[in-house]
């Protein structure tokens, strides 16, 4: 599972997975923090507010 926060300017934060497998916890973690750019963040009444997402991420190897 991968947890984050999308901070009103776009940026994230809080970047944390959690998983069985800590090497592959890592990995996600560093990748979504190499994500170059801003994120859309959400809007209530019109203003932009912090929003924090799980995302689940599943890999299958064969």
């Amino acid at each position: 599972m991968l947890n984050f926060t999308v901070e009103r300017d776009g940026s994230l934060t809080e970047v944390q997975a959690i998983g069985s497998n800590k090497s592959f916890n890592n990995s996600i973690e560093k990748a979504i923090k190499r994500i170059k750019g801003k994120w859309i963040p959400a809007k209530h009444n019109g203003n932009f507010v912090r929003t924090k997402l799980q995302i689940p991420i599943t890999i299958n190897f064969k």
